[in-house]
C-alpha cells in the first residue's frame, strides 16, 4: 500500500499517450474504444515513449497507477482496510500474509541519480547527496508532502528537518535515502502489517522479513557508491527464484535453499517448516547473513 501506487498522474499520462497516438483527448468513450482495439505492443511503445520524455522525474512518481473508479476501487485502499466492517478488510485479515523489505530499498533512488537526476541537480552521488535535493522546492520533501498532505509546508519542513539533520556528508546522504525508502516501502509495510494485526479479529497470520544480503549478480550488474551498504531493491528475488548462472559461496547457496523452502512451505500451508512451527519466527536465521 505504497503512497505512490495511486496518485494524480494517471489522467495526464493517459492524455499524453492519446496525443502520442494522435487520438482525440476530449471524447473519452471514443478514446477508450480506440485504445481497446490496439495491439499490446503499440500501447507499450506509446507508454515507453511518454515515460522516456519525463526526464528528471522522481522515481516514486509512477505515470500510470490504479484510480478510485467506484468499481474495482471504491475508496482509498488504506481507508477500506482500516474499516474493520468492510468486506475488503475482513477478507484481508482472513489471509496469511508475508510482507517484507530489503535493507536498501532506496537503491531505486540511487539508480535514478546515476541515470539523470544528479546532473539536473548538480551533484555526484558517488561523493554524496546534498541537502538541497531533500529540501529545495519541487524535490524530495516537497514531493512527499504533496502526495500525502496537500503540499502542507509544515510537513515539508518536518521531513527536511528530520532527514536533513546529519552534518556529516555520508550520514546525510544515507538519511536522505532513508527518507525515500521510509516513504515508499518501510512505512507502507508497517502500516499494512498493523492493519492486518493490531485491529485484527481475523484468523490470518502475518509474517515480516527484512533482507540484507546482496546477491553476487547485483554486485556485478550495478556500480553503487562505496558508502552505500544496503541490499538493493529486489535483492531477495534471485535467492527465491535463482535464474542466473553466477557462482555462489556456500553461505549464499545455503541462504538460497532456505529461502526457497520458506516461500514454498508458506505457499503450501501458511506454516514454516517440517516441525510445524510458524516458519517466519525463524527470522533470526536471516540475520546470520
Amino acid at each position: 500500500m505504497s503512497f505512490s501506487l495511486h496518485g494524480p498522474y494517471t489522467e495526464s499520462t493517459s492524455v499524453n499517450i492519446l496525443e502520442y497516438l494522435r487520438y482525440p483527448t476530449t471524447e473519452t468513450n471514443m478514446s477508450i474504444d480506440c485504445l481497446r482495439k490496439l495491439p499490446a505492443e503499440v500501447l507499450i511503445e506509446a507508454y515507453s515513449a511518454v515515460k522516456t520524455a519525463q526526464v528528471g522525474e522522481l522515481p516514486f512518481i509512477i505515470p500510470l497507477t490504479p484510480i478510485l473508479d467506484g468499481e474495482l476501487l471504491t475508496n482509498d485502499p488504506i481507508e477500506l482496510l482500516a474499516n474493520t466492517e468492510s468486506e475488503v478488510s475482513i477478507f484481508y485479515r482472513s489471509l496469511d500474509v508475508v510482507i517484507g523489505t530489503v535493507s536498501g530499498e532506496e537503491s531505486i533512488l540511487l539508480k535514478a541519480f546515476q541515470s539523470d537526476l544528479q546532473d539536473i541537480f548538480h551533484f555526484d552521488v558517488n561523493d554524496h547527496i546534498p541537502r538541497h535535493f531533500l529540501c529545495n522546492v519541487n524535490v524530495l520533501a516537497p514531493a512527499m508532502s504533496a502526495m500525502t498532505y496537500g503540499n502542507n509546508s509544515k510537513v515539508t519542513k518536518t521531513i527536511c528537518d528530520k532527514y536533513g539533520e546529519p552534518s556529516n556528508e555520508i550520514e546525510l546522504s544515507k538519511s536522505i535515502l532513508f527518507a525515500f525508502s521510509d516513504f515508499i516501502f518501510n512505512v507502507p509495510t508497517a502500516r499494512s502489517l498493523r492493519l492486518h494485526s493490531e485491529i485484527s479479529s481475523g484468523k490470518g497470520r502475518h509474517y515480516q522479513y527484512i533482507f540484507s544480503r546482496l546477491h553476487p549478480y547485483f554486485k556485478l550488474l550495478f556500480h553503487l557508491p562505496s558508502w552505500f551498504d544496503g541490499a538493493i531493491h529486489s535483492a531477495e528475488i534471485l535467492y527465491q527464484f535463482p535464474n542466473v548462472a553466477i557462482p555462489l559461496t556456500g553461505q549464499d547457496e545455503d541462504l538460497k535453499t532456505r529461502l526457497m523452502k520458506y516461500w514454498t512451505n508458506f505457499a503450501k500451508t501458511g506454516d514454516v517448516n517440517e516441525e510445524g512451527l510458524p516458519q517466519w519466527k525463524e527470522y533470526d536465521i536471516l540475520n546470520e547473513y
